[in-house]
Parts: structure tokens; sequence; C-alpha cells
């Protein structure tokens, strides 16, 4: 990447002149903790996806940044198991072949999905209750879930009596509350104001270190996708491919309003952008 501040990293893994050291340490067991190889997916004649691999350490969050319609929902309903690649090819998590929906996998599509005759809280208990984990462990959750949405004050209200936004939060934290081992987002917070956008990312991030989850995000929002991610991968039009694995080098914890202030963060967006076709 020309002018970037960190381009490079020594072949055996430590940082060169000027380099921080790497984001986040992951783990080295053999076993990824995911693994697409050439994963394709068509519907009719519409070629969405065409041969995508990708590979993910334990402990890794990684961005996927792409045109509408390149597939990228796509590729993250695939890991989720709730559709089938094309023959030929296939996903496997934490070394299991990815058949159906697995208890280890958490997803937050775009559209929240909360049933209405249940309050704040108990829709936050839900998924929870469904797992089986104990009610002082649910408890406990709920409670700080509910510090870290923001919704203290709304723990006894219903859906309709939310804003959007405010019910996607809810939807983020039923599926953060269960400690999915890898979590996939498809624009959990594309609903949301600036402000609670960046407060929530910084508290999604927080948790999922806490919890060394594994994270797979979908989004339009290079400056998103840039303060978050350890890696990201960026795709093209459609049928979509990955054209682009970019390592995130910047130093962790990540507060956004320090992190948009270093001259590498404002690289990298630039560069993202020209891929993207935005610069």
């Amino acid at each position: 990447m020309r002018g970037m501040v960190h381009p490079i990293r020594r072949e055996d893994g430590t940082a060169g002149p000027g380099m921080p050291p790497r984001a986040r340490d992951v783990s080295s067991a053999a076993v990824p903790a995911l693994d697409v190889r050439d994963a394709s997916r068509t519907f009719g004649r519409v070629r969405a996806l065409e041969a995508v691999s990708l590979t993910m350490e334990e402990g890794e969050f990684v961005a996927v940044l792409g045109p509408s319609g390149c597939g990228k929902s796509t590729l993250l309903r695939l890991v989720a198991g709730l559709g089938p690649c094309d023959p030929g090819g296939g996903i496997a998590v934490f070394g299991e072949r990815v058949a159906k929906p697995s208890p280890h996998v958490g997803v937050v599509f775009q559209t929240y999905n909360l049933l209405p005759w249940l309050t704040v809280s108990a829709n936050l208990r839900l998924a929870a209750e469904i797992r089986g984990i104990a009610r002082p462990v649910i408890e406990e959750r709920v409670r700080a879930m509910l510090q870290v949405l923001g919704l203290a004050d709304f723990a006894a209200c219903h859906p309709h009596e939310l804003s959007g936004g405010m019910r996607q939060r809810v939807a983020l934290g039923q599926t953060l509350i269960v400690q999915p081992k890898l979590l996939l987002l498809d624009e959990p917070f594309g609903a949301l104001d600036a402000l609670t956008r960046d407060r929530l990312n910084v508290e999604l991030l927080r948790l999922c270190e806490a919890n060394r989850q594994t994270v797979l995000l979908v989004t339009h929002s290079i400056d998103e996708a840039v303060l978050l991610a350890d890696r990201v991968l960026v795709m093209s039009a459609r049928p979509g491919r990955i054209v682009e694995d970019l390592r995130i080098e910047l130093p962790r914890p990540r507060d956004p309003r320090e992190t948009r202030m270093l001259p590498a963060y404002a690289e990298y967006i630039t560069h993202l952008g020209r891929l993207m076709g935005v610069i």
C-alpha cells in the first residue's frame, strides 16, 4: 500500500521498524475458528459468491467491506449454517463442518426480531433460557447488558415503546448474552446515531476481548471497519470475491477519538476508500 505507515511485517511475525505489536494475540491452535474454502452460492441464474476462501484464528475480529449486492450477507448466512454452499465448497467452524446452525455461533442481522409481548428484559433473557443457562447467571448477564446497551431505564418496556435503534440494541444484547464463540454481525449498528454507534463499538470490543470471542462483521462503513477490526476483507461486485485482505495495525484498546487522530488511521481510510471507489 503506497504511503502506508505500517505496510509490512517481517516474515518471522515480529514488528518491523516503527510498527506496533499485533493488534491482538490470537490462538496458535492448528484448528482455525473459521475456515471457508472455495465457497460459492448461486440463486437461480444469479451467482452471488464466487470461490470465497478465508481463515480466521480464535480471537480475531474481521470486517467485510464491499458494494451493495456483492454477497456479504450471503457469506454470513453460509457461515451461520442458514444455507448450503454450492458443490465444491465448504465451511468449518472450530473444526466442525457447517451443515446447520451451531450453538457456538451467534448472529445479529440488520433487522431486529423481538417478541412484541415480552419486555426488554424478557427479550434479553430469551436466547439464554433456550440455551439452558442457569437462571442466576442469566439475571446477572441481563443486568450487565442493560447497562452496556444504555437500556437500564427501559427494562420493563415493550418493543413498540422503543425507537428502532433501541430495538436493535436489544437484538444485539440477545446474542451477546449467550457469549457465542463466533459472533456474526450483519450491520447491526446501521440504524443508530453516530454517538451511540461509537459507544456500542467500544463496548462490543470490550465484551469480545473479555470473552475472547471471534467476530466476523459485515459493514458498509469504512470507518467502522478500521476502528474495530484486526483485518478488513474487501469484496468485489457480484459475484463476490475477496480482492484484498488488509491487516489493521493500530494499537488496542481503541478509543474512537484517539484512534481517528492517528496518521495510520487516515491512511487506512484513504486506501480502503480508493478500493471501494468512494475516493
